[in-house]
């Protein structure tokens, strides 16, 4: 079974539960809130928040170990953290500082997860193979999403505590991290077989050492992308209620279509990679861009789930780009690239709150749609930085093998 690649696939599938693990916590808030109301809004909103910090650390922590500890065992721990959390925080919750405290540990898990999944499709799988894989990952990890928010408001209809149980998702990728993979320090021998027809860009050839070029646009990229991401997220309810487009379940609608929109194009992702490469992370952000324009000129609830729909593929799409571009620059290294890639993705989660007054200072009002527009500038701000990079980095490398 541990050399057997279709296991392989589903039980990479199986440790994305935990890509999107704060989305487990959303459905809690209000009633967290009323559960400890001499907190303040902020110390709520801190326990949703906390875990996109410890992600961060932990990535540096993964990149150290990855070439010391077999990566699966890292993955498989992650998961067994996670679990472990769900239960803790469920039945011993005393106060808010406590349930800061079992974020702090699901951000552990995330970070052993999030980072030995994407190491471990880098040391299992061919070059031809990995978009492939992204593809299904991004599909999987948006169809945990919906179900993570679904279970988990269902589960907090009954009681708000029982929503940590929603993290006891994470058992079957757990389970297959120590029964079905391999244990790999080094990339497995069936990522060595030899590859026909396989593509070189002229931007990856002769690349023997990790490029600046290259970390920047990781970090500038997954920073970018997480805080317009966060930016839509965290305001569509108000979006709705203040443009009388419908109810807060309408809202949720529009999110799941959102998340619809990923999981879907992830499945085509390894077809689209293979047909603009590097382009693809242009192309998201104009798209991204155009909807977020489309959605603060939007009159109609219709309309708002159009717009999510065509625009809802764009940040898994980009950050499965980055990941492939570690892959392909990072060489030995590329544990320690995509550390830095998840610290700018995480970075841009924590500051996307601050985006509320950055809004309201620049446009002179504090209506939401404006934060909209504002997301729209800074996708259309970082297509373009995003076109310098690559083109600075591609004549570079053309320099260096002349």
């Amino acid at each position: 079974m541990r050399n057997n690649k279709f296991l392989w696939r589903i039980t990479l599938m199986c440790t994305t539960s935990l890509q999107m693990a704060a989305i487990g916590m959303s459905p809690m808030l209000s009633s967290m809130a009323k559960a400890f109301p001499e907190a303040s809004t902020q110390t709520i909103q801190l326990v949703m928040v906390l875990p996109a910090l410890l992600v961060a650390i932990i990535g540096f922590v993964f990149a150290f170990l990855s070439n010391r500890v077999p990566n699966n065992i890292l993955a498989g721990a992650g998961g067994l953290i996670g679990v472990l959390m769900g239960v803790g925080a469920c039945f011993f919750h005393p106060s808010v500082g406590m349930l800061c405290f079992w974020s702090a540990v699901l951000g552990v898990a995330n970070g052993l997860t999030a980072n030995g999944q994407t190491t471990l499709v880098n040391k299992l799988f061919t070059k031809k193979e990995r978009p492939g894989v992204l593809g299904f990952q991004t599909f999987s990890t948006n169809l945990f999403a919906m179900l993570m928010t679904l279970i988990g408001g269902i589960l907090t209809d009954v009681q708000w505590n029982l929503g940590y149980l929603v993290y006891l998702i994470a058992l079957p990728g757990m389970i297959g991290c120590f029964l079905f993979l391999p244990n790999v320090v080094k990339p497995h021998p069936r990522t060595l077989e030899p590859e026909e027809g396989e593509e070189n860009a002229p931007e990856n050839a002769g690349a023997s050492h990790v490029r600046f070029g290259t970390v920047f646009l990781t970090v500038l990229c997954a920073a970018s992308v997480n805080l317009i991401w966060n930016i839509c997220t965290t305001n569509m309810s108000m979006f709705v209620t203040e443009e009388g487009l419908g109810t807060a379940t309408q809202a949720g609608t529009a999110m799941t279509v959102l998340l619809l929109s990923g999981a879907v194009v992830g499945i085509f992702f390894g077809l689209l990679y293979k047909r603009f490469r590097r382009w693809l992370i242009v192309l998201a952000f104009v798209i991204m861009g155009a909807g977020y324009t489309a959605v603060f000129f939007t009159r109609t609830y219709w309309m708002l789930l159009v717009v999510c729909g065509l625009f809802g593929w764009c940040i898994s799409t980009i950050m499965s780009s980055l990941i492939m571009k570690c892959y392909e620059t990072g060489g030995k290294k590329t544990a320690l690239v995509i550390a830095f890639m998840m610290l700018g993705a995480n970075g841009g989660t924590l500051v996307s709150p601050l985006m509320t007054n950055v809004s309201e200072a620049l446009f002179g009002t504090p209506l939401v749609k404006y934060r909209y527009l504002l997301g729209a500038i800074l996708a259309s701000v970082s297509a373009v930085v995003t076109v310098i990079v690559l083109i600075r980095e591609r004549k570079k490398v053309r320099t260096e093998m002349a």
